[in-house]
């Protein structure tokens, strides 16, 4: 199949900004540039603005950017050690840790085929969608709804695994699957017994078939490479694939169960912002305790004392009791719902994703080396959260008769405070209703002793209703009045073996609901650190291979790029600007290959005579475009000028070149690695050249057939379209002056 090497301008445009990082996504027309104030934007091919992200704080710089494989989620690493996942559609962020180090490198590397599963056991893939109803929508009930979706299995069922690698500048190696489970963390200082101040991480990929890990390493004035080897990646790819779908089905209905009680929280703010304001001024201008005192001599005596009488015809007034008690209702009712339907649904498919988790375990033979023994912390803690929620239910059903109680009870006051007539449906009150009252009324003032009889008590804000409290990360201060499980506990109470039982969820009685659902998320995380624990073991340093000298102030420009049809890795490196060495590994042969190319002094031979009018060329920049074609981006100098050249070099013709040799535990590619004069590899008419523009960096996508190219200055960038026809080509006259304009 041949090649255009013919390139067409396409578009430019000048920033008002520096930036510092370019990457395509492989599937769309977007690129996403980062700039010297931590943003990141998403801009399409014309430059339109798809959608900017913020830095998390102010002084942040972005490290890495790239498009997980299946190009709907994107990554973004900063120097503080942060990872934010991002919905690209959407700009949700899906998921985020941190690394407690700056970034040095950063990539995602897919699997070269998809996964063999000899079972042909579809269980872990769909059995959800089989036996579990999708999570109903609450976006009626919020306006803060969002739907998150992070699994690889929607945008990819077939059983392709890819992981994201993250390198730091303390000499540490974080691999992840699918950017969202850690399934591995090679230290390379610890391995290779050298302090992490004394090397830096250049490059790192997995290879193929992810046995290996090719890791670039400056160290001193030495470029390594190191190869590490770990044989759980291909060993136990399936159940670790299975693993992070269930990772991935529960974090995602994590998600969903933040939002719903968010939108829970919300619903409690709305009805209670203007209750606290005029009740809780009143409170604090009374002394402790009196507050109840005062209510409940109004119900006893129907005479209320004269702060109270004031308080209510002043302040809370006729009409604004009644339209506080209009937005109770609203609000408990949206509450209500929100518990009953999304709450715990979400919570009952948590219990079943990790009662999967569970199943998966006891298959000792596949899943023990990624999971190893599972605590049943999490297990019990999933239950115990629905039984929280169906406490906050009840909680609900009885602050509601309680409100509709003080409400209709307080209407009468005031009616008889402003000396009216007392209506026909003037609410009565049973002997049982006047308890609830009493006992609402009787809790009015809470109280808090911060360090025993040490401390005076301290009057807290005043304490209305029972439904907020549970949507506080703070123990509850009122414990539920109606335990309908006493005779369950006395049972339990009486028959330890089953109070031991594993299969029997704790009820948390001085729990709230959000502290339950922190102590389930934190759980759920423990549960998964263990594939990295466990892998981390396994990573063996197979062979150190020495590349070439490089002074410790200079810079190493390396990029990677697996060849699966050859299901080999190439490693392009940029020593300086005179020198390419492309260094070829083959895990299958257990070898590697190495060429170094460079500009010798200008050729003025029969047939070379032609380079004469790009003067002298030099490196500055290089990507891979595609598995076969490494873009390199030139310096051209010649006596009148100085410019830029771009080339696309076909890799192809570099096979017959390597000089190849078995990968021993200590291999040097400098002294066998034959050095070619890049002239001679070359055709002048594939040299173009960047008139009128002095670049910087390169980005190229061989799947969008796209280049783009960043100034000096890094504040213009030029867009290419690539393998154009010949007779298409125009490098000059194609620029829209409308898309130069800032």
């Amino acid at each position: 199949m041949s090649y255009s090497s013919a390139m067409r301008l396409f578009c430019q445009k000048i920033f008002g900004f520096k930036i510092e990082l370019m990457k395509w996504c492989n599937r769309m027309d977007l690129l996403a540039i980062s700039t010297d104030k931590g943003e990141v934007i998403i801009r399409r091919l014309n430059f339109q603005r798809i959608w900017t992200h913020p830095p998390p704080k102010d002084g942040i710089k972005v490290r890495g950017i790239d498009f997980r494989p299946d190009e709907k989620i994107i990554a973004i690493g900063y120097n503080t050690g942060l990872v934010i996942l991002l919905d690209i559609g959407t700009q949700n962020e899906i998921s985020s840790f941190n690394v407690n180090s700056d970034i040095t490198c950063f990539s995602w590397t897919q699997s070269n085929k998809e996964i063999e599963d000899s079972t042909d056991d579809e269980t872990p893939f769909a059995s959800h969608d089989t036996y579990l109803p999708p999570l109903p929508s609450f976006t009626s009930l919020s306006s803060s709804a969002r739907k998150s979706d992070n699994l690889p299995t929607k945008s990819n069922p077939k059983r392709v695994i890819n992981f994201l690698v993250i390198g730091l500048s303390s000499g540490v190696i974080h691999t992840l699957v699918f950017g969202i489970l850690p399934c591995g963390q090679l230290d390379v200082g610890a391995k290779i017994n050298v302090p992490s101040s004394q090397f830096q991480i250049v490059d790192a990929k997995l290879s193929v078939d992810s046995k290996q890990i090719f890791v670039s390493v400056k160290l001193g004035n030495m470029f390594k490479v190191y190869i590490f080897e770990n044989e759980l990646f291909p060993t136990f790819s399936l159940p670790l694939l299975r693993v992070a779908v269930q990772h991935g089905l529960i974090l995602n209905t994590m998600v969903y169960i933040d939002d719903v009680i968010q939108s829970i929280i919300e619903a409690w703010e709305t009805a209670l912002l203007e209750m606290d304001i005029k009740l809780a001024k009143y409170a604090s201008s009374q002394e402790p305790g009196t507050v109840s005192a005062d209510f409940l001599e109004l119900l006893m005596l129907g005479e209320p004392s004269q702060s109270l009488a004031s308080f209510l015809a002043n302040e809370l007034t006729e009409k604004g009791l009644k339209k506080l008690g209009n937005s109770f209702d609203i609000s408990y009712s949206t509450i209500q719902k929100l518990v009953v339907e999304p709450l715990h649904a979400g919570i009952l498919n948590v219990c079943y994703h990790l009662n999967t988790v569970k199943g998966m375990s006891r298959n000792v033979y596949y899943y023990k080396p990624i999971l190893g023994k599972l605590s049943n912390a999490v297990f019990q803690n999933a239950g115990a959260f629905l039984i929280k929620a169906m406490e906050l239910q009840q909680a609900i059903e009885q602050s509601t008769r309680d409100y509709k109680l003080f409400w209709a009870w307080l209407n009468n006051v005031m009616v008889r405070l402003m000396e009216e007539n007392t209506p026909d449906d003037c609410a009565a009150f049973s002997q049982q209703d006047i308890i609830y009252l009493t006992e609402f009324l009787s809790n009015f003032d809470i109280c808090d002793d911060k360090d025993g009889d040490a401390e005076p008590m301290t009057r807290k804000k005043f304490n209305l209703e029972r439904v907020g409290q549970y949507l506080e990360n703070k123990n509850l201060e009122i414990e539920s009045r109606n335990d309908t499980t006493q005779e369950w506990n006395q049972l339990l109470e009486d028959n330890h073996c089953m109070k031991k039982c594993e299969l029997i969820y704790p009820h948390h009685k001085h729990l709230s609901l959000v502290q339950q659902h922190n102590l389930l998320k934190k759980c759920i995380g423990d549960l998964f650190s263990t594939p990295e624990k466990l892998i981390s073991k396994e990573f063996r340093l197979k062979a150190e291979i020495n590349c070439f000298e490089v002074l410790e102030t200079s810079t190493v420009v390396a990029d990677h790029v697996n060849v699966e049809a050859d299901n080999v890795s190439l490693l392009a490196m940029l020593i300086d600007k005179n020198q390419l060495m492309i260094i070829e590994f083959n895990p299958k042969s257990n070898t590697f290959g190495a060429v170094r190319l460079v500009f010798q002094a200008r050729p003025f031979i029969e047939g070379n005579e032609k380079f004469a009018t790009f003067g002298t060329l030099k490196f500055h920049h290089i990507q891979f475009y595609n598995a076969g074609i490494l873009s390199i981006l030139l310096d051209s100098q010649t006596d009148t000028r100085q410019m830029n050249c771009f080339i696309q070099f076909p890799l192809s013709g570099l096979k017959m070149k390597f000089a190849y040799q078995k990968v021993g535990f200590t291999g040097n590619v400098m002294t066998a690695t034959p050095l070619y004069n890049f002239y001679d590899l070359i055709e002048p008419t594939s040299v173009r050249v960047i008139d009128g523009f002095d670049g910087n960096m390169i980005a190229v996508s061989g799947c969008r057939k796209v280049a783009s190219i960043l100034s000096e200055s890094q504040k213009g960038i030029r867009l290419y379209e690539m393998e154009v026809e010949d007779e298409d080509e125009d490098m000059e006259t194609t620029l829209d002056s409308s898309a130069t304009q800032n």
